[in-house]
């Protein structure tokens, strides 16, 4: 006997009842990368960085998705337009505090805010969900995302 298997829709990842707020990272200048295409707008799997990381954001169905920019903003808007996404300058860029504070002093929402790197796409939204829901459930204020690579090596990103 054959066993049909049928794909079926996940809804949203949504393990926080409380309303969530994601913050998306994308001011930064790349100045490592030595482009004149802002970071962020780099390609991956045919599409811009940032639009892996807007994707996860949406898959947990925020109350509000708000993108940082800086740095050649207007590139970075024209390509990131929704209906759903809504934009803050950072300017003058001070660092990636102060533009979580820009995000932040613009957000209209109590609740989680869940602060998403622009230039790390690869995160899946489980793990997105799975924090939101720690920082909820241990009443935290901040609760970090870390890596660890398979080899046990740190990431010095955080």
């Amino acid at each position: 006997m054959r066993r049909i298997i049928r794909r079926v829709e996940r809804p949203p990842y949504r393990l926080v009842t409380a309303p969530l707020h994601v913050v998306v990272l994308a001011a930064g200048m790349g100045k490592r990368m030595r482009s004149a295409v802002p970071k962020v707008l780099h390609a991956l799997a045919g599409r811009p960085v940032v639009s892996h990381v807007i994707d996860a954001a949406r898959s947990l169905a925020p109350q509000a998705i708000t993108v940082v920019v800086g740095h050649e903003a207007a590139a970075v808007r024209d390509v990131l337009a929704a209906p759903d996404v809504r934009f803050v300058l950072q300017d003058p860029p001070r660092g990636t505090g102060d533009a979580v504070h820009v995000a932040l002093a613009d957000a209209s929402t109590d609740g989680v805010a869940l602060v998403a790197i622009g230039d790390i796409p690869l995160v899946p939204p489980e793990a997105l969900e799975g924090r939101s829901a720690s920082t909820c459930s241990e009443k935290a204020g901040v609760t970090p995302m870390t890596y660890r690579s398979r080899s046990g090596e740190a990431s010095s990103r955080t």
